[in-house]
């Protein structure tokens, strides 16, 4: 049952972010907020550098003693009646737990979902339950989630945003072919270990990290993963010799061909009017259907079932034919509503149901 806090009107609008993925897809609404009506944006003061190099106005920072040099390790917000924005359910409950605040949640990544072994959506995941309860307004990325949230909370607020981050590449999606560059950039990537909800949540690390040293001889292959995982993915990276790049803004930029197995930014890169590459894994069940990755939009690019088969899904992806852009084409369109506009959408949103 949806149960929102009560939501305080006409009070300056905090924003709470404690991983730098969760800045990313804050910071440009963040920006478009007049600012009269933004309180301030609460981040680990080791992340303060980085809120600012996305814009973040110093000013409005509000910078958090961490216990250790992890930013997770925060300490919690200070008390206030502000309603507060997140874009994550760890730091939700971060916020929750600390005072009564009101709960606004932004959806970050496309929306990708994971059932427990009972067959019910994990909380941290768009149509779970636990804390979402609670959440006085609901910002989706897209119809998919939102029919989701809507499917297991019929009387919650909730509005289609789209994607802020992600509102500079509007444009790239053209129709026209990517050429070829003589020596190709691929970036490969890896989502975070979350196989303790599903084996689908986990990644397929494992099962093509072998595959690498012998990628790196026939193209300019860069590493990148998921920022749970990444310093672990950079240690074996940096052993095989390959360049690691952790800002995925600028693996948008550089890469020819995005190669991933389970994550959000598989979809963001469609943005790019660039081909990607999906990896499966033999633990990925096709029986189980969590929606989205598995199995509803589960072919953005070549799908490659085998590491030696990874470089002729490679290549295939660089041939870039018409059928492929036209299918990238229709889950840019599906996934990603107000391309361009939706840090517009999103401020406006908020500024809505928060002030009369």
């Amino acid at each position: 049952m949806w149960t929102p806090r009560k939501m305080n009107k006409n009070l300056p609008i905090d924003f709470f972010a404690r991983r730098t993925h969760f800045i990313d897809h804050m910071a440009s609404t963040w920006v478009a907020l007049p600012d009269e009506i933004r309180g301030k944006f609460y981040i680990p003061n080791v992340l303060e550098g980085y809120a600012m190099r996305r814009g973040v106005p110093l000013s409005t920072i509000q910078s958090l003693t961490c216990r250790n040099e992890r930013p997770t390790s925060c300490v919690e917000i200070p008390f206030s009646r502000n309603p507060v924005v997140t874009c994550a359910y760890g730091d939700m409950q971060l916020a929750a737990h600390y005072d009564e605040r009101p709960l606004i949640l932004m959806e970050h990544g496309v929306g990708l979902t994971f059932n427990n072994k009972d067959g019910a959506t994990n909380p941290g995941y768009g149509g779970g339950e636990g804390l979402r309860s609670l959440v006085s307004l609901f910002l989706a990325p897209n119809d998919y989630i939102a029919a989701k949230t809507l499917a297991t909370f019929p009387g919650a607020s909730q509005v289609i945003v789209g994607t802020p981050k992600l509102d500079r590449w509007a444009g790239n999606m053209n129709g026209s072919k990517h050429p070829r560059p003589e020596k190709p950039t691929v970036c490969i990537s890896f989502h975070w270990d979350g196989s303790g909800v599903a084996p689908e949540a986990g990644n397929a690390w494992e099962y093509y990290r072998r595959i690498l040293p012998e990628l790196a001889k026939v193209y300019n292959l860069v590493g990148h993963g998921h920022p749970k995982i990444i310093e672990k993915l950079t240690f074996a990276y940096k052993k095989l010799g390959l360049e690691v790049i952790k800002d995925f803004e600028k693996v948008m930029d550089v890469a020819d061909v995005y190669v991933n197995d389970c994550s959000s930014t598989m979809y963001e890169f469609l943005v790019t009017g660039k081909p990607v590459v999906v990896l499966n894994a033999p633990w990925f069940r096709r029986y189980v259907h969590h929606g989205l990755r598995f199995w509803d939009y589960s072919e953005a690019g070549p799908v490659c079932e085998n590491p030696n088969n990874l470089e002729d899904c490679i290549e295939e992806a660089l041939e870039d034919r018409i059928a492929e852009r036209r299918k990238r084409a229709q889950y840019v369109r599906d996934l990603y509503p107000y391309l361009g506009t939706a840090t517009t959408v999103a401020a406006n949103a908020l500024k809505e149901f928060c002030y009369d």
